[in-house]
């Protein structure tokens, strides 16, 4: 059996999300994307026992950030199973056809975002 490693589990994430990396590692703090945060520390963690400053540092996060993440997850995960913890890939209706982009919060008069494809994938980009 192949050895995982972390940094293989961010990579199918950010793909199954369609999101940038740069996006997951971003300062944003919308519930969205912190979930899916959580869910990729909660499965790195469990998968390859990596450390949690180790993977503080692969996501740009402090570890004491990760350890609270990690637990939160966990806490889920006993409570309801993996279901409870992996957040869904969110869809919306564009034009008939179903695209996987990743929503965020609703508007706000300070910060208004738009989705834009990148390379391929979605990427939130401030409006002008």
């Amino acid at each position: 059996m192949a050895k995982v490693f972390a940094r293989d589990i961010i990579k199918e994430e950010v793909k199954r999300y369609r999101i940038s990396l740069d996006y997951l590692l971003s300062d944003t703090k919308t519930k969205h994307l912190v979930n899916i945060r959580h869910y990729i520390i909660w499965r790195a963690r469990t998968e390859t026992g990596i450390s949690f400053p180790h993977l503080g540092q692969m996501l740009n996060r402090d570890h004491t950030s990760v350890l609270h993440a990690y637990k939160k997850a966990e806490r889920l995960y006993r409570q309801g199973g993996i279901l409870q913890i992996r957040p869904t890939p969110p869809t919306e209706e564009v034009g008939g056809a179903r695209l996987d982009v990743p929503l965020r919060s609703g508007p706000t008069p300070r910060r208004l975002l738009e989705l834009i494809q990148v390379g391929g994938k979605w990427d939130a980009r401030r409006a002008r």
